[in-house]
């Protein structure tokens, strides 16, 4: 009785939930409970952070703390990140928006809930995270839409990278007075900055993508294209940053030659973790064919084992998780299983993940360079629409690639962040200069991106009138008929 009480005080028109008055309109009932289901996210919110708060202040001493609460943090992230992003979707927002926005807020930066000693001890979530990502883009691609789809991804890769290519560099370099380290340089040096920082604004983060496909339940042409381009692209612009690099070094330094030993390297790690991945799929079709228990346990600690091997060889770990993926999806019956499997593991793991990407995205980097950035943010939104809008009419594709797809392509994060740092190793002097502007980019880009995605999705027709939460969506593939449901009892 108490209870009912206290939930007619919070919302005095909850009993709409449990019945349906005479000629009450469906909208306003819909509405109503929108906005109590909105109120409660928020009180939940709200207490989970005094509660930390609390216990932060409590008298303990600093050793104790940054040593004994890392799975404190942990709860708190799990927890404040899972009813931000629904805060966020109440809003029409991507969740992990809402996850994203929770890591900013909480992080070292503004409330300090979650420290840099934090971040550190929590790296391994992100290695298990990009792993259930790349397990799921590799899954989800289609051999067959691939094949039928292989003149649009050419085309729009192809658009995208010469017009951002050159649309970026040339804003950069009309930018320069806002770039102090630049005054002083010569133009080759001035080129160089502009042409590095351009090919990695090519480049784009899978790990949003996926999350709003799941989120979002959605399936279509456009869907597929842009997973298929994002896959892809992620291969190309390793490559593209490689030969990049060496460049902008021996313009930089008169001594040093273009290498191209590093190209041969490169080459060799693609196809050693294209190798991997065929082994590991084919691992993974062994243990669904004959074993088949307790599924999701295999698979998170099979993330750990290739994530191992891809440090002791020198594997790309994105690479060969995602032919991971395609090998289980392409060459066998398990693939639905898998992706199943994959996906029911995945939303504790996207809380944390995107959470924390929100509380290492630099504010004080972010304010310094706000002009520079949001110039390259522009420019490289602009060049991506006008990149994909080109590529798919010359491949003829449908309005809805030409008009909405650019949108799946705006968002940055890990690919790019790691070329930052490789830069600010590799190009002393400059290169600390690039690594901020580019993590400027990623904090806008990251706040874009994911809302814009969603949003092009839903104009396209593509996303579930009513998705579900992150983990419970459903491939559109059915499972083969021979093949007995996943059982993970």
């Amino acid at each position: 009785m108490g209870v009912a009480k206290i939930r007619r005080n919070i919302c005095p028109d909850s009993s709409v939930f449990q019945k349906t008055q005479a000629g009450e309109r469906p909208e306003a009932k819909k509405s109503i409970r929108k906005r109590y289901l909105t109120m409660n996210s928020v009180i939940i919110l709200l207490i989970v952070s005094v509660s930390m708060w609390g216990v932060q202040r409590l008298h303990i001493p600093a050793e104790s703390i940054l040593t004994n609460d890392a799975p404190m943090v942990l709860g708190f992230l799990i927890l404040a990140a899972f009813f931000g992003g629904k805060l966020t979707s109440r809003l029409n927002l991507p969740r992990i928006t809402g996850y994203i926005l929770v890591g900013l807020v909480c992080g070292p930066w503004i409330l300090k809930f979650v420290t840099q000693p934090h971040l550190e001890k929590l790296t391994l979530i992100d290695e298990l995270a990009l792993a259930l990502i790349a397990f799921t883009a590799g899954a989800e691609l289609n051999l067959s839409h691939l094949k039928k789809q292989i003149r649009s991804i050419s085309l729009i890769i192809l658009m995208q990278a010469i017009i951002t290519f050159s649309l970026v560099s040339i804003a950069i370099y009309f930018s320069r007075p806002l770039i102090a380290v630049l005054a002083d340089q010569p133009i080759k040096v001035v080129w160089g900055f502009c042409c590095i920082i351009a090919v990695i604004c090519i480049a784009k983060s899978p790990a949003e993508t996926i999350a709003v496909i799941v989120e979002t339940r959605a399936k279509g042409k456009m869907t597929d294209t842009v997973l298929g381009i994002t896959v892809v692209k992620d291969v190309i612009v390793i490559i593209l940053f490689t030969i990049a690099l060496s460049t902008i070094k021996s313009m930089i330094n008169p001594g040093e030659t273009l290498s191209f030993s590093s190209l041969t390297h490169l080459s060799i790690e693609i196809i050693s973790s294209i190798i991997a991945g065929l082994g590991f799929g084919g691992l993974i079709i062994l243990y669904f064919k004959y074993v088949r228990q307790e599924a999701l346990i295999f698979i998170l600690g099979f993330v750990f084992f290739i994530t191992e091997i891809s440090h002791q060889l020198h594997l790309e770990f994105l690479l060969t998780c995602i032919t991971t993926g395609f090998v289980v999806q392409t060459f066998s019956k398990y693939g639905h299983d898998f992706l199943e499997t994959v996906e029911k593991g995945s939303l504790p793991v996207y809380l944390v993940f995107f959470s924390i990407a929100g509380a290492t995205l630099n504010l004080p980097v972010l304010y310094d360079l706000w002009h520079i950035a949001v110039i390259i943010v522009a420019t490289r939104i602009l060049s991506v629409y006008l990149g994909t809008y080109s590529g798919a009419r010359l491949a003829g594709d449908d309005h809805n690639i030409r008009h909405f797809a650019w949108a799946g392509f705006i968002g940055q994060a890990g690919v790019s962040l790691g070329f930052a740092i490789i830069i600010q190793d590799q190009l002393p002097g400059i290169g600390e200069t690039i690594k901020n502007i580019v993590i400027a980019t990623i904090v806008l880009n990251l706040m874009l991106g994911p809302a814009l995605f969603k949003w092009a999705l839903q104009k396209s027709g593509e996303a579930a009138p009513n998705p579900s939460v992150i983990n419970h969506r459903r491939d559109s593939r059915a499972p083969s008929t021979d093949s007995q449901p996943h059982n993970s009892e």
